[in-house]
């Protein structure tokens, strides 16, 4: 075999093994699909990982990874997918394992979201409780002697979880997170996307025993439910802290259509102190499998299959994994990769993350909050565009550019931070930042396969984010990577002056993004509402609404940005239809139940009075003779 790890499809022997197909590449290793062969014309496909060389090179990495990989290999299970080998070739360390032909469950959230349609509730039931069988199976694993294995996969994410056509769920990459996790303390950024997940107790760096892997799979299971990120902090220092203090019964309140025995299930298995979490994962199964014995659920693994070869039909390009699901992506030419009609941008904007809510309906906000007068005429975009705003009153300006579909450039300066908004047509194409921490190289390593080195390589060639539009045209990311990544780097960048007090501004007409950047002319306020709910902190939120306390609310229509444009969750929408117009601001807010819908309405308020769709009015004197 030659030196070159990427081989062409079908082309090359690796030993014993033929390489069929390139399936992709992540932090630590290479991933093929390939064919091996025996005697008498024996054949068997599976998938062969090969270690990347700046890790091989590592003495203490290598030995960490056989010593681990070695005792799972022993692990037989359905759910688990199953190690055949390990060894070393010409200098390359491989290990080689079960081919499991489907997609992972990052690959069919993804699809499900682009669809705006949720995991139905009892698939959801079924992998959970099919995972529970693996990491039981593998806690409780002991050699020939009944010596306990003392396996511990510490890795439970949703790229590691397989869904096979026939209906199988199975937990991959047992025995190597260990090994990763090492290699991120020598090698910082390996793990992102992955920090998200851990247990208080790794990131404390206490000792740690299978309960590391309930919490995990806790986390996965909230995600399934609600379609939302549980840990949301920005860096890691911040998800540390989230994860540490993690309140998951305040969290919940905010879901009520999670069931309430699957809330409890949810609060044992994402308790912080781990003595308060399952014990095993097969307590946590067992409270599931009472679940749906108590209510009737019906699971079955023929519909589960259904269900994902449905999934894959309707995206022909899953296959196997993720990595080669967005390898096989059709994707378009750069030049008309955001060349789509208004509507898709609506989808993209759905697609690409978490982050963003879907369209409420119109007619449940008709109902919620009844028209009434119009815009001022004062509140329209003024002639002169450059000068000083206050009153946390940035968001109101950036909605006035986009409601107005404006096209050209606006620089706001924050103290010593400048951020550059690109319009078109009031979409929003481009956002950069003065800022170090939100350079663009840290979201192409949380959204993309891409690794560190990799990315900084291309970074110092080219400027900020023209390193998208780089690693596309090298067919090393997808439209969607680029998409997630560009969105998610627009939302960090705004954030910091949607809560910002005020500062200086400059709009300049017709100013178009410079060429060497990816144009993405992504819906504005689905851009600006997910910085809008990051940036604004709750008691920056009180001092724009203290000085109207008295003060009577009141519906306005404004004619250029209809209240069904913004895209609001489905708790803002709830909260919403619970805000009585008429009332004053002071009654509403102590009407207010906890801390969490303290949060929403704030916000929603704030967001309101900010894009001009309600106001504060004095209220009326009392009557004479009263």
């Amino acid at each position: 075999m030659s030196g070159s790890l990427q081989q062409p499809p079908g082309a090359d022997g690796f030993g014993k093994y033929t390489i069929l197909e390139f399936l992709g590449k992540g932090g630590m290793a290479e991933v093929y699909k390939a064919k091996l062969h025996g005697i008498g014309g024996f054949e068997k496909i599976l998938v062969i990982k090969k270690i990347l060389p700046h890790l091989a090179s590592r003495e203490s990495f290598i030995r960490m990874f056989f010593d681990e990989a070695k005792i799972t290999v022993a692990l037989q299970h359905p759910n688990i997918v199953q190690v055949f080998d390990l060894g070393e070739i010409g200098g390359t360390y491989y290990m080689t394992m079960e081919y499991v032909e489907g997609c992972n469950l990052n690959v069919l959230v993804t699809h499900c979201l682009r669809k705006k349609t949720k995991v139905p509730f009892k698939h959801i039931l079924f992998i959970i409780m099919e995972v529970c069988k693996a990491l039981h199976y593998a806690h409780r694993a002991a050699d020939d002697a009944g010596v306990p294995l003392n396996v511990i996969h510490r890795d439970v994410t949703h790229s590691n979880i397989l869904l096979s056509f026939a209906g199988d769920v199975k937990l991959a990459d047992f025995g190597i997170a260990r090994a990763r996790i090492q290699e991120s303390i020598e090698n910082p950024g390996m793990l992102k996307g992955k920090l998200s997940y851990m247990a208080p107790e790794m990131l404390r760096a206490e000792a740690i025993d299978p309960r590391v892997d309930i919490f995990s799979l806790g986390i996965v299971f909230f995600e399934l439910l609600s379609m939302q990120k549980l840990i949301q902090g920005k860096g890691d220092d911040e998800v540390m802290k989230q994860i540490l203090g993690l309140d998951i019964a305040g969290i919940l309140q905010q879901h009520p259509t999670i069931p309430e025995d699957v809330q409890d299930v949810l609060r044992k298995a994402l308790a912080v102190d781990r003595d308060s979490r399952y014990r095993s994962a097969q307590e946590m199964f067992t409270d599931l499998n009472d679940f749906i014995f108590n209510h009737g659920v019906q699971i079955s693994p023929h519909d589960f299959a259904d269900f994902v070869s449905e999934i894959v039909r309707e995206k022909k390009s899953i296959v196997g994994t993720e990595a080669e699901a967005e390898r096989r992506d059709s994707s378009p030419g750069p030049s008309d990769l955001f060349k789509v009609e208004s509507t898709s941008r609506e989808k993209l904007a759905i697609n690409v993350g978490l982050m963003d809510s879907f369209r409420p309906d119109p007619a449940l906000l008709a109902a919620a909050v009844p028209a009434k007068k119009s815009l001022p005429p004062e509140a329209g975009l003024k002639a002169e565009h450059a000068g000083e705003i206050g009153g946390f009153l940035f968001p109101r300006l950036l909605g006035r550019l986009a409601a107005a579909g404006r096209s050209g450039r606006l620089n706001l300066t924050v103290g010593s931070a400048r951020k550059t908004v690109f319009f078109k047509d009031g979409g929003i194409t481009a956002v950069f930042s003065s800022l170090d921490e939100e350079s663009i190289e840290r979201y192409l390593i949380e959204h993309t396969t891409l690794d560190l080195q990799e990315i900084e390589e291309a970074a110092s060639l080219q400027r900020d984010d023209a390193v998208v539009r780089h690693f596309l045209e090298a067919g090393k990311i997808t439209m969607e990577q680029a998409a997630r990544t560009l969105l998610s780097a627009y939302r960090d960048r705004l954030s910091g002056v949607m809560g910002a007090p005020g500062g200086l501004y400059e709009f300049t007409e017709d100013m178009e993004v410079p060429e060497s950047i990816l144009e993405a002319p992504l819906p504005a306020f689905n851009v600006l509402m997910a910085a809008f709910r990051r940036g604004l902190k709750v008691e920056d939120g009180l001092v724009v609404l203290e000085r109207f306390l008295d003060r009577v609310l009141e519906h306005v229509e404004n004619p250029r940005l209809p209240l069904d444009l913004i895209p609001l969750s489905e708790e803002e929408l709830a909260a919403l239809g619970r805000i009585p117009m008429g009332g004053t601001v002071r009654e509403i807010l102590g009407a207010v139940q906890g801390e969490a819908e303290r949060t929403v309405v704030v916000r929603l308020l704030v967001m309101l009075y900010q894009f001009e769709l309600i106001r504060f009015r004095e209220p009326a004197p009392p009557a004479a003779g009263s």
